[in-house]
């Protein structure tokens, strides 16, 4: 009783106080109460009529909305005085953002005619990587260049005009009774397995557009239409355009003059000489490209550990921010997805700095983490187990919340619940741990979600995924889909902060008991993620 007694003064004088002064408390079981007590609705309704406001403009990542939402949120932690734990400057110091770069490419509609014949895709192969936009070329002639080669020792360029050609080279290089011209040796030199160089020496002499003949195509991957890390090859300005052709193409293309070309290739490869002629064509060529750049940034922050060597382990508390942003005069609010989680993470931060403020912070390190890119495909989660900030073997756990402040069907009438997935996935000791947590909240842990045959597959399709990949014990808190999901109508108004700062509280608890207790979580279960 006197615990509670004192918890209780505690809490009381603590809503006297302003935001920014923590409570005073001594280590005892009532610690962590203290502090969950401070998530409360009327700060969760704060952040959220702003997160969700008309002004963020749906949040889509790549757009000035999600940078207005990211400068809120970072404006939070500045006012809460969390440390930032984003990318470090030229001088070492971390700012609050991680950014990241993804691309996206793909072929339009693409066609290939050669004297009335259309192209298949057995008759010739183009790589999307080395390749601009090339929306419609007519070719009336095209120039047999030999293999294509500039090298000191030998050039299929010298004295030929190329500048806006269309050029039809042999690949590989040439060589006589196994030994090449150009190394010269029985090895090849880097001009037979670099076809880039081939294409960047074109672009330098002007050409157009490369053919190359291939005794067989290369078979490029079909670009599938999800994002990839990085900006992409960008060939534009880099080599000229190409593609493979076949023999049989290369002799629709030259007509009679296809022999020529074998007799020239017997020549070249006899005495080491170069030999190029032209021949007039009727051929178009249509290959558009369509490339995409998304933009964003991962907002990280830390409360770090008191112990001197636990706190070198890491539990990650993640909530996506982004969401779907305009489309026509509709903005898509995304209330519940995710600004839910994002306000609840915020209050959560708050709450552990208090704690470490007080004298009474976590042993382990715990990071908070705002992602960008959920709505994409899950690429800001996706970038950071890329390009971790600490070592993936250090961090102990995530806890994700990805909409938390509504009720589903299957639970109208009662909002005191959450979908429990993912916690006994990988540790049976975090699946403990929430279940322990939950005595101070109360709520009921639905686990339908988490059946490995859920049609739904919703372990698969929030962050925490990308770190349970990785082999690191994750649990997804969420509270369903609504009639307002992915949709302009999931706004503020519809929210219920009771249950949001409910599930903040459970958050809490969940990552206060991970971070305290002496043992690391276990990963004991196999099979299952």
């Amino acid at each position: 009783m006197r615990i509670v007694f004192f918890v209780l003064c505690l809490l009381c004088s603590f809503n006297t106080r302003a935001q920014s002064t923590p409570p005073t408390v001594i280590n005892n079981e009532g610690i962590s109460r203290v502090f969950a007590e401070t998530i409360i609705p009327e700060r969760l309704r704060r952040h959220l009529m702003i997160l969700a406001g008309d002004g963020m403009e749906g949040r889509e990542t790549g757009t000035a909305g999600l940078k207005k939402a990211a400068e809120y949120i970072k404006g939070r932690l500045e006012n809460y005085h969390i440390a930032p734990f984003g990318k470090k400057d030229s001088l070492g110091i971390p700012s609050y953002f991680q950014p990241f770069v993804f691309h996206k490419e793909a072929w339009g509609k693409r066609s290939i005619h050669i004297n009335n014949t259309s192209l298949t895709t057995a008759d010739y192969a183009a790589d999307l990587a080395t390749n601009a936009h090339l929306p419609s070329l007519n070719v009336d002639e095209v120039l047999f260049l030999g293999y294509g080669i500039d090298d000191a020792s030998y050039s299929d360029y010298a004295g030929v005009e190329t500048k806006g050609k269309v050029i039809v080279i042999l690949e590989g290089e040439p060589r006589k009774n196994g030994e090449f011209f150009i190394s010269p040796t029985k090895a090849a030199s880097d001009w037979s397995h670099n076809d880039l160089r081939k294409y960047d020496t074109a672009l330098k002499h002007g050409v157009k557009l490369v053919l190359v003949i291939k005794d067989t195509l290369s078979l490029f991957p079909v670009p599938g239409s999800g994002w990839k890390l990085g900006e992409g090859v960008h060939p534009e300005g880099k080599m000229a355009n190409n593609f493979q052709i076949t023999h049989q193409t290369a002799q629709l293309l030259l007509g009679k003059k296809y022999k020529k070309l074998q007799r020239y290739q017997r020549k070249i490869a006899k005495k080491g000489k170069p030999k190029h002629f032209s021949v007039p064509v009727a051929m178009k060529v249509v290959m558009p490209v369509k490339r995409k750049i998304l933009k964003g940034a991962n907002l990280l922050a830390i409360v770090e550990g008191s112990d001197p060597k636990l706190k070198n382990e890491y539990i990650f508390i993640s909530a996506h921010y982004d969401h779907l942003g305009k489309r026509g005069t509709d903005v898509y609010n995304g209330a519940d997805d995710n600004g839910s989680g994002s306000s609840a993470l915020i209050e959560i931060a708050h709450a552990f700095a208090q704690a470490k403020e007080s004298g009474n912070g976590p042993k382990r390190s715990l990071v908070f983490m705002w992602m960008a890119g959920e709505e994409k495909g899950l690429l800001g989660s996706r970038y950071y187990v890329h390009a971790p900030l600490v070592p993936l073997k250090n961090t102990v756990a995530d806890i994700n919340i990805d909409m938390i402040g509504r009720v589903d069907e299957t639970h109208a009438g009662n909002p005191n619940y959450i979908y429990v997935i993912g916690a006994d996935r990988l540790s049976t000791d975090l699946d403990k741990i929430v279940k322990s947590a939950n005595s101070h909240t109360k709520l009921l842990l639905d686990y339908k979600y988490n059946a490995a045959d859920d049609p739904n597959r919703f372990y698969y399709r929030s962050d925490h995924y990308n770190f349970a990949k990785n082999n690191i014990p994750s649990v997804f808190f969420f509270n369903g889909t609504h009639e307002d999901y992915h949709r302009p109508t999931d706004t503020v108004d519809k929210i219920n902060f009771d249950k949001m700062a409910k599930i903040g509280k459970l958050t809490f608890y969940t990552a206060w008991e991970i971070a305290n207790r002496p043992d690391r979580l276990k990963v004991d279960v196999l099979g299952r993620n």
